[in-house]
């Protein structure tokens, strides 16, 4: 029963995630979050052990990070804003990291992750013939995408709305399908495992972000090193690399000009990267402001005039970010606020390597290697976008570190 409970509930997660979440913003969430926690609750009902196994010491951090970002609420400048934010961003998180906790804990499932790489692939059918076809029905009709003009026909992005979270969930996913090929035992659904993570492999590679490309690489080296050996590493990294020179080409044959992205004019923009860095300086500024719990959730963005003025006029409102989620964290949260976050991630990573140790033969562990792997890519695209302020991308973030925490609590 708590199996089919916990199977349930994750094909709820990514169905939500994968549909829905990314176009409605924040539209029913609560209706998402009760959901969730019905689920939580009848597994606490059912399994009598199941809370005990739920809670650890490193919840704490956790719990230190979310009231560091109220505390910083109370202290912003527009206190709106800021609980807009936290609506949205940060009160999801307890209940994603549990809910992740509390469906990995009987371990996770190989029919789930098969539906899970179904639902994918279908995301990822619908953008490439949103891209090939040049109909965004869905924006144009139903819902408003403030992006669309400036992504359509260049950038892969299906239901997600942008095309860097777009990025960052398919990489997230792409693990789970390929630990679900190593898994699968029968020849023909293995086959038709493979064409789906073909299709999610060109999916990403379509995105065209950079942040999703290095996170890609990454990914692809810590999955081939636990799973094959060097020489397969080196083949599969130079099939990568050939890959985006063809696809670029081919992009570029079309005047699409996202093919600039991937050149080697534009992977080695040195302007557009110290336009990204000045934004990093005016962090002893904030600090020195702002020390202990930030300038609170959405105010990097409200205070980007302030704090460097000689940007104020020639950035759109839009653009007034960070480009980058740990940045943002330090100067919306403080030291308080960062110092908790990194503490909680930190213990989960440390956690999943000890366990990483072990040879990787069985099931279990190749699934917590496709869950970590997945995290880590996730991690990496933070470095380039305001990660955690993306629906999509928030969610996998704390209900993979939920998955994580759980399985390494199992004995595998």
């Amino acid at each position: 029963m708590l199996r089919i409970i916990n199977i349930i509930g994750s094909i709820i997660l990514f169905l939500w995630i994968s549909f829905f979440a990314p176009i409605l913003g924040g539209k029913y969430e609560f209706l998402f979050i009760s959901a969730i926690t019905v689920i939580i609750l009848a597994v606490l009902i059912l399994d009598k052990k199941a809370y005990k196994n739920a809670v650890d010491k490193k919840d704490l951090a956790l719990c230190v990070f979310i009231i560091a970002v109220v505390i910083g609420i109370a202290r912003a400048e527009n206190p709106e804003t800021a609980y807009k934010h936290f609506w949205y961003y940060v009160f999801p998180a307890p209940f994603l990291y549990f809910f992740g906790k509390i469906t990995a804990m009987k371990g996770f499932s190989r029919p789930a992750l098969k539906i899970i790489c179904f639902i994918v692939f279908v995301v990822c059918l619908y953008g490439l013939w949103e891209l090939t076809s040049k109909n965004s029905f869905i924006y144009r009709k139903y819902f408003n995408n403030p992006y669309l003009s400036l992504y359509k026909n260049h950038r892969i992005m299906s239901f997600h709305v942008h095309p860097a979270p777009f990025g960052t969930y398919l990489l997230a996913v792409f693990p789970l399908i390929y630990i679900t090929v190593i898994m699968e035992k029968n020849s023909f659904f293995k086959n038709i495992l493979r064409l789906l993570a073909a299709v999610v492999f060109i999916c990403i590679i379509l995105t065209f972000s950079r942040g999703v490309l290095l996170g890609l690489v990454l990914s692809l080296s810590i999955i081939l090193f636990f799973t094959a050996r060097a020489r397969k590493l080196y083949l599969v990294l130079g099939f990568l690399f050939l890959l985006i020179i063809v696809s670029s080409a081919f992009m570029h044959l079309k005047d699409n000009v996202a093919f600039y992205r991937y050149s080697l004019k534009g992977i080695f923009d040195w302007y557009a990267y110290s336009r990204k860095l000045v934004r990093f300086t005016v962090l002893g500024s904030i600090l020195n402001d702002h020390p202990f719990f930030g300038l609170g959730l959405g105010h990097y963005r409200v205070l980007f005039d302030y704090y460097l003025p000689q940007l104020a006029n020639i950035t759109d409102y839009d653009k007034k970010i960070a480009d980058c989620m740990y940045v943002t964290i330090l100067a919306e949260t403080g030291l308080i606020g960062c110092a908790a976050f990194f503490i909680f991630i930190y213990s989960v990573i440390k956690n999943t390597l000890i366990k990483l140790k072990e040879a990787l033969f069985n099931e279990s562990r190749l699934i917590l290697l496709g869950f970590f792997v997945g995290f880590v890519g996730i991690m990496c695209t933070f470095l380039t976008y305001d990660g955690l302020y993306w629906t999509a991308p928030c969610y996998l973030f704390w209900y993979y570190t939920g998955v994580l925490s759980s399985l390494n609590n199992n004995r595998i």
